[in-house]
């Protein structure tokens, strides 16, 4: 057993020491430690049977599990093994290296490293009997090695969701190496249609006094106008615009004043004060379209004061201000939605075609009563848009007097007199399905966020593998002296643009939270495992994630990077030498797969009718159909990435702000969101701007910030158009975010893995599963979210370079 020639072996510490024993005349052990290598001078019985292996995870991919036989170390190495459990700590710690001589550089290689396996070790003596050891008898020391310390908290810890704060404090002020972030906001679907309280049978009966331009004593009728919830096939009833804006741009209820003088005080309406109005807004200004429908159950009756001049009957939506004044401070200002000019000295009314309503024959001048023509009494007009001011209600009614442009003014004491068969009010965003130029639409408030690049949240959660604890607050103490990190070049890569890396690329990618989002008061913090967060890497960007040596050539890196990294067919992984027999390589069918399920968590956005969801689960079938039914979850299923939902998560407030500090189990309902950001910093002609973001303190801090990636050139109807991105079906292409990781966007990044797991079959096509939503207008329509010119279908061999597995 002394014979040392193709194999060596050492022992080290904790310390990375190697340590050695030599033995004394009464047969006790001295026991040294150093630095230099040590090499066993005994090799285990059965050394030249030495085997070990190693099998790639299938989950992580770049990490290959390790395991050897077992050993028995005699003489100096078992006085060692013996030593470290006889006075190491409760689990004993050794790491065993086996050597390889090198001919060309004449000295050893590392074959194989890896733990001791103390938990199924033995001391055993030659002729067995337990571990009655004698110095006649010495006996041996048996045992294997496991895998390495950061393996094994990877596989027990992975998935413990750690919570990771925004903020610290160094004892004397708040700090934080997040970066800030503004979400300005996307444009919204938004709709509120009333229907007045008209009588079904016979209709309401109106008698409208003459507005007098507005002046006092001038009269004005408010009608009852009631919310309607339009149902839809699949029962929603809910815009995404009002779902998320109901607390910004409210909807009311009217009640009916008929003929009143004033707004202000009782016994008037006061909508400001009594919430008698339609609309009330607390955004930034907002344009929005407005549709009256109306129709006459019988004949108009009215009367006019000049001759020659010609009386309109108006519906309007008045504007009032928080003194329940009209604006300006009085009855003058109105918004006109539809006049309808009747029969006057200026002639028959020219604005309605024949046969809405009917025209006079003979000519009158004070009194006339103007036909209806009953075959088709209803009128449907679209306003132009209005433009609803922040911090003022709107009213809809009406009002009896001439045009806006003719000077005369109608007096009080004339009036018109009509009953009304239907009455229907309806308030809606503009679209124009991306096909034009962009339109205005509502959209909430920009808010600021403190986010983290992905390479930073790897650096923060490897050391929390080590955690068995937290503190006061949840968060994870990290035991002083933990010697693991996270290391990553691509994630930090900044050389590759986004328009290269199919639009996207991790630094331009931030990583943020909804207790940040929503910027509560108090400490923002991610809740997020390892596990987690990788799955998201490896479906967005398709990194791999290994375990690698240190600087001192201990086991203490986990390493993410794209898969190409690991499976690069000109890096060794081990060299199996000359000796080797009966290798046999085989074609890993198990891998293959013939339906990709990629994408995000559902969101339960498809409740909201009329949205254009994207970044939400999506299937893809392969080119392999004769293979059983195989799937790859390329789900990032622990990231919010879809911007509805990430909109509705912005808006929505907690019941309470959150502590100085996240409290021992409040990562629930924490949702992990990621946003797409601008390559460079918000600037004005190369000078930073900056934003005011609050500490747990309550200090504003200014900061340098970053904003949310959208393009003003995005498309939703052309798909050839040579400005990207495209979507299809896409509302408001102008205001979207996160147009560079969707579902489609993702597999192409990851397409060289996808080409080996269709391996064979690169000339076939990836194609979409599609999904179906019900619109609000009973029909079926496709979910957008395919981003090809290829009708639905994606094909392989023009995806990334073939990965060798």
């Amino acid at each position: 057993m002394n014979y040392i020639g193709d194999l060596a072996m050492s022992i080290q510490d904790a310390g990375g020491n190697y340590l050695d024993a030599t033995q004394n005349g009464d047969t006790s052990w001295n026991f040294t430690s150093g630095g230099g290598v040590v090499y066993l001078r005994s090799l285990p019985k059965g050394w030249e049977e030495t085997e070990a292996k190693w099998v790639r995870d299938p989950g992580y991919m770049g990490v290959f599990r390790s395991q050897s036989n077992s050993f028995d170390f005699v003489d100096a190495a078992r006085a060692i093994l013996k030593n470290i459990i006889l006075n190491g700590s409760v689990q004993g710690y050794a790491v065993l290296t086996i050597w390889i001589w090198n001919e060309a550089t004449f000295g050893y290689d590392v074959f194989y490293k890896s733990r001791i396996n103390f938990g199924a070790a033995k001391n055993t003596s030659f002729g067995g009997g337990g571990s009655a050891i004698s110095p006649y008898n010495p006996g041996f020391f048996n045992a294997a090695t496991l895998d390495s310390d950061l393996y094994q908290l990877l596989e027990a810890w992975g998935g413990n969701e750690y919570n990771i704060p925004f903020w610290t404090y160094n004892g004397t002020t708040w700090v934080t190496d997040a970066i800030a972030v503004q979400h300005q906001g996307i444009k919204l679907l938004y709709n509120a249609t009333y229907e007045g309280g008209t009588n079904p049978d016979s209709g309401d009966v109106y008698t409208i006094n003459g507005w007098r331009k507005g002046d006092h004593p001038g009269r004005h009728t408010i009608f009852s106008m009631t919310l309607v919830q339009i149902t839809q096939n699949n029962g929603t009833t809910t815009f995404v615009g009002n779902d998320i804006l109901n607390n910004s741009l409210k909807q009311g209820q009217q009640t009916q004043y008929l003929n009143e003088i004033d707004f202000q005080v009782p016994p008037n309406s006061m909508p400001f004060t009594n919430q008698n109005y339609i609309m009330y807004n607390l955004l930034a200004d907002v344009q929005m379209s407005f549709s009256i429908t109306f129709g006459f159950a019988n004949n108009i009756s009215y009367n006019w004061d000049f001759p020659d001049a010609q009386p309109v009957l108006s519906f309007v939506l008045f504007e009032i201000d928080p003194k329940n004044a009209c604006t300006g401070g009085s009855l003058k200002t109105s918004i006109h939605l539809f006049d309808v000019i009747l029969y006057g000295g200026g002639g028959p009314p020219q604005d309605l075609a024949p046969g809405d309503i009917g025209y006079p024959t003979d000519a009158m001048v004070h009194t006339y009563t103007m036909g209806v023509n009953t075959g088709n009494p209803r009128i449907t007009w679209p306003s132009d848009s209005v433009t609803l001011k922040k911090g003022y209600v709107y009213v809809f009614g009406c009002i009896y007097d001439y045009p806006v442009a003719d000077s005369h003014a109608m007096s009080q004491d004339m009036s018109i007199s009509f009953t009304l068969s239907k009455l229907e009010l309806s308030c809606f965003s503009m679209y124009n399905s991306g096909s034009a130029a962009p339109v205005p639409a509502p959209s909430y408030t920009p808010s600021p966020l403190l986010a983290f690049r992905p390479a930073q949240i790897l650096q923060k959660l490897v050391p929390c593998l080590n955690s068995l604890t937290t503190d006061a607050y949840g968060f994870p103490v990290i035991p002083a002296g933990t010697p693991y990190t996270g290391r990553s070049d691509y994630l930090s890569d900044m050389s590759v643009l986004p328009q290269n890396n199919h639009d996207n690329i991790p630094w331009a990618t931030v990583w943020t939270s909804a207790s940040a989002l929503q910027d509560l008061e108090g400490q923002p913090y991610l809740s997020l495992s390892v596990n987690d967060f990788f799955q998201a890497c490896f479906s967005i960007w398709g990194m791999g994630l290994g375990i690698e040596n240190d600087v001192s050539g201990n086991p203490t890196v986990l390493r993410m990077e794209q898969l190409s990294y690991f499976f690069d067919k000109d890096t060794m992984i081990v060299d199996l030498g000359t000796d080797v027999a009966n290798l046999t390589c085989r074609l890993a069918n198990d891998i293959l797969v013939n339906i990709l399920n990629t994408g995000y968590s559902a969101q339960n956005t498809n409740n909201d009718f009329g949205i254009d969801a994207f970044n939400r689960e999506q299937d893809y079938n392969t080119p392999l159909s004769q293979i059983r039914q195989t799937n790859l979850n390329l789900i990032a299923a622990a990231v919010v990435a879809e911007m509805y939902a990430i909109e509705k998560l912005r808006v929505q407030q907690a019941q309470s702000p959150l502590p100085i500090s996240a409290t021992a189990g409040q990562s629930n309902n924490n949702n992990n969101i990621l946003l797409e950001i601008n390559f460079l910093p918000a600037n004005d002609g190369g000078t930073p701007l900056t934003l005011i973001v609050e500490d747990p303190g309550g200090n504003a801090q200014t900061m340098d910030y970053y904003n949310v990636l959208q393009y003003n050139n995005a498309q939703s109807t052309d798909p050839t158009a040579a400005s990207a991105p495209y979507i299809k079906g896409l509302y408001y292409p102008d205001t979207a975010i996160n147009l560079g990781i969707t579902p489609v966007k993702n597999i192409q990044r990851i397409g060289g893995y996808l080409r080996a797991l269709c391996d064979g079959s690169e000339t076939g096509v990836l194609t979409f599963r599609k999904i179906y939503q019900m619109l609000f207008n009973g029909t079926a329509t496709e979910l957008p979210g395919i981003q090809t010119n290829l009708n639905g279908t994606l094909t392989i061999i023009f995806f990334a370079a073939l990965l060798v597995l």
